[in-house]
């Protein structure tokens, strides 16, 4: 993410949120399975995506692992902590 790089079979989950009128209705997960099927079907067999501390629970439901803590910087004087994550998709 940010770098522009295109790499074969790698897709990143990024800016994924949920109204806060609709949390906890199944509605993120809906969204994001639909996310992960498509992408399987257009040939992604990697997802990657950095997660927030508080969201890192729900991507690791969906599958995701942990592959560390980042730093992502949002701006000139900010700098926020941040999971870096990544499923296999399987074939479709």
């Amino acid at each position: 993410p940010g770098s522009g790089e295109i790499r074969q079979g790698i897709a990143h989950i990024r800016h994924f949120a949920t109204h806060p009128e609709h949390m906890r209705k199944g509605v993120a997960r809906s969204l994001l399975l639909r996310c992960l099927a498509e992408a399987s079907a257009a040939g992604i067999r990697t997802m990657r995506c950095q997660s927030t501390l508080p969201a890192e629970g729900f991507y690791r439901s969906a599958g995701f692992r942990r592959l560390g803590v980042i730093e992502v910087e949002m701006g000139p004087d900010l700098v926020l902590p941040a999971v870096d994550m990544r499923l296999e998709l399987s074939k479709p």
